[in-house]
């Protein structure tokens, strides 16, 4: 069933859990995807950014495939274009059927954020897209952004920001990051900022940078509010894995096999982030 992030995160909010977001570049990644939340009983947002969709799938083609495969699923799946920046793809993405829209002005001061993300809110509420923006700055891993005590959500912004905006969703930056942490290190997550923007803001909770999050922080981060859990990095790792350990095994094999195998890997994968996010029986009757 094809759905709203917005209507999936608001159920995930009254019961407090997570629903897992993951990252889906082609038509393996999505279906492995989906296939797992059916598995685990479900519900599931599929992502893509700007980067991604304009090197490889297209705007319009990857929102068709992932509406098809959502309209048979058996459990209720949300499309969002993740970290939208340009107006231009902003648009592009509401008019190719994304059901949410996420605006990242994090890089911006607080007034331009505000401002920007309202028209977005704006637009993409007239045609029934939810929208999804950035309070703080969730930067990469490989520059150690993550331990950035500057770049945190400002407690006291929180509330203003989602009143001012109208936003359906708030990714905000606790310690984590974007990509793979550098060896030996691991983010450190504020759950005391955590608990205290909970009680500002009536909006579901976003954590960017879900990668490399050990179990027991992903745990506690949904238990002190989180209710969508972003993931692209150790799927993609997962993936890329999966396809070079098969070739090294069987030389031979032809792309139905191997693509076959990733897709496997992906299903598997995807299980557990959905485990962890506490969002597996939610819809045991769809």
């Amino acid at each position: 069933m094809y759905t709203s992030m917005k209507a999936i995160l608001s159920e995930a909010q009254r019961e407090n859990y997570a629903v897992a977001a993951v990252n889906c570049l082609n038509l393996e990644t999505v279906r492995g995807v989906v296939r797992a939340a059916e598995e685990e009983r479900a519900p599931i947002i599929i992502q893509i950014t700007p980067r991604s969709v304009e090197r490889h799938p297209g705007m319009a083609y990857f929102s068709s495939l992932v509406r098809f495969i959502a309209e048979k699923a058996s459990i209720p799946v949300a499309l969002n274009y993740d970290h939208g920046e340009l107006l231009e793809g902003i648009i592009a993405a509401i008019n190719c059927g994304f059901s949410n829209i996420m605006i990242d002005g994090s890089a911006l001061h607080f007034e331009e954020n505000v401002r920007r993300t309202q028209i977005v809110a704006a637009l993409a509420h007239q045609q029934g897209i939810s929208v999804e923006a950035e309070l703080g700055h969730v930067g990469e891993a490989s520059n150690g952004d993550n331990y950035e005590q500057g770049l945190l959500t400002d407690v006291s912004q929180a509330k203003r920001f989602v009143e001012a905006t109208q936003v359906d969703a708030l990714a905000i930056a606790i310690g984590t990051a974007h990509g793979h942490y550098p060896k030996d290190t691991a983010p450190k997550l504020d759950f005391v900022r955590l608990a205290e923007i909970k009680e500002q803001v009536t909006v579901p909770l976003v954590l960017h940078g879900g990668s490399g999050l050990d179990d027991a922080s992903l745990k506690k981060a949904v238990a002190y509010g989180i209710n969508k859990i972003n993931i692209y990095s150790d799927l993609s790792k997962t993936s890329t894995d999966a396809l070079r350990d098969y070739l090294l095994q069987y030389s031979e094999a032809d792309m139905l096999d191997t693509f076959s195998h990733m897709e496997q890997a992906v299903v598997q994968f995807a299980q557990q982030a959905i485990q962890l996010s506490g969002s597996s029986n939610r819809y045991p009757f769809f």
